[in-house]
């Protein structure tokens, strides 16, 4: 199957429009405060609200204003999401979001000026200026990641970045100090608590800066020893040292 996507900036005037058009055609409906819940089988299922719909009833397509809702599979967890505008498929089953888009799936939130969400496979893609929070109470950590660009792959649960990403691992027991990093790419997985870097890394703690073509951050102890990141591949450190008078 080939799904095309497409990037539509929705303003006030698209529903002006839309409703003009009704007057000499029946194909598209112009709805207010719309619940739209869609069953596909194999369990997935999308609950999206809307302020303003116009649903073309030919395409199958529904332009949405200010949409929020949830992603649900039997035995997963739910995934929320809202942005300013956006548009549904409904014969493909492909959601996109555009303007201060926000995710939510159990311990991370992500934001993006875009988003395009596939239900056949359960990949979401996050366009432009992505910023994500991870927050495990249970080990004691946050992730702040952000990027041009990133992929989730949501049933393998895995975070995809590229381009220009940087981020900070915080802990908060307070002789563990937080872990800065950059990198080209990097691959993050939920269930393994780690994180793959590729091209141009970069990692920070306290004083120490090391430079490589490749790493990994552990976001708990690894083997059984206190080792929370590993660098591969023309690996460079660099230590700042400050004399004991201060000079």
């Amino acid at each position: 199957m080939i799904v095309m996507s497409f990037y539509i900036n929705l303003d006030e005037s698209v529903f002006a429009s839309s409703k003009q058009k009704l007057s000499s055609s029946m194909v598209e409906n112009y709805l207010k405060n719309i619940n739209f819940y869609r069953y596909k089988e194999g369990s997935k299922k999308i609950h999206l609200n809307s302020e303003e719909v116009v649903n073309n009833q030919m395409t199958g397509q529904m332009i949405t204003k200010n949409p929020n809702g949830v992603i649900v599979e039997d035995g997963d967890d739910p995934l929320y999401y809202s942005g300013d505008s956006g548009f549904f498929n409904k014969s493909i089953g492909q959601l996109n979001l555009n303007g201060n888009v926000e995710i939510r799936v159990n311990d991370t939130i992500a934001n993006s000026e875009r988003l395009i969400y596939r239900q056949s496979d359960e990949i979401i893609d996050l366009i432009g200026n992505v910023k994500t929070k991870t927050n495990n109470q249970n080990m004691l950590y946050r992730v702040l990641i952000n990027s041009d660009r990133a992929k989730y792959l949501k049933a393998q649960g895995i975070l995809k970045y590229r381009d220009n990403v940087d981020g900070v691992v915080q802990r908060k027991r307070k002789f563990e100090l937080p872990i800065f990093f950059k990198s080209d790419k990097l691959d993050f997985f939920e269930l393994d608590m780690r994180a793959d870097l590729l091209g141009n890394v970069e990692v920070t703690k306290q004083q120490t800066v090391a430079t490589s073509r490749r790493g990994e951050i552990f976001l708990e102890n690894y083997n059984k020893k206190l080792k929370y990141f590993a660098l591969y591949d023309d690996v460079v450190v660099v230590q700042d040292v400050i004399p004991e008078d201060g000079q």
